[in-house]
């Protein structure tokens, strides 16, 4: 079977739509997120399926919302250095959830900038769980759907795990379940990363 490059990005996939491709890309990370775009602007059909979001680790949980997290966090002894080259203040207030709020709204411009070029480039976007059956051969878990492609890239990455052979283990977080927090947290108030969103 041969891929058929769609004009109209947004369309949905179903039985009848294409289910053929050069190039299938499971994982919209970094590596998953260039490879199909480079992919298909040389002309390749091009599949790209994700279960989260596109973006991966280093757009959605990684490099970029970390840098913003950093920030924020200088800016309270900006304003106390402040004070010794003339600057005075009213009351100063940090709320947690307004950051996080500005957080999720910048990640989320971010992700529809990726799809933006994703789908400029000629890459169909699948918002959808790959499972690799066989060689040449994908299905889609959100509708059952099988892809048939002549070359299959798996750029799916890893997750954090907490290994409770550690001693101390539980006194630590990992990178993802800081964007599960409710409110900030100060040191020695970790009971387990399986319970930092409770309250």
């Amino acid at each position: 079977m041969e891929g058929q490059h769609l004009s109209t990005p947004e369309r949905t996939l179903s039985a009848s739509t294409m289910k053929a491709y050069d190039l299938v890309v499971i994982g919209g990370g970094s590596g998953g997120v260039g490879a199909a775009r480079i992919a298909a602007s040389h002309g390749a059909t091009t599949l790209l399926a994700e279960e989260s979001r596109i973006g991966g680790t280093c757009v959605i949980r990684g490099c970029v919302p970390k840098k913003l997290l950093v920030y924020a966090s200088r800016i309270g002894m900006e304003f106390e250095d402040g004070q010794g080259f003339g600057w005075s203040f009213q009351a100063r207030e940090f709320t947690w959830g307004t950051l996080m709020g500005n957080v999720a709204n910048e990640l989320t411009r971010l992700e529809r900038a990726y799809e933006t070029t994703l789908r400029s480039a000629g890459v169909q976007i699948a918002h959808s769980r790959a499972e690799l059956l066989g060689a040449g051969r994908v299905k889609l878990s959100a509708n059952g759907q099988i892809i048939y492609a002549k070359h299959i890239l798996i750029a799916t990455g890893a997750r954090p795990i907490a290994d409770e052979s550690l001693p101390g283990w539980q006194f630590c977080a990992t990178s993802d379940d800081v964007f599960q927090w409710l409110r900030g947290r100060r040191c020695g108030e970790f009971h387990s990363p399986h319970t930092l969103g409770d309250s």
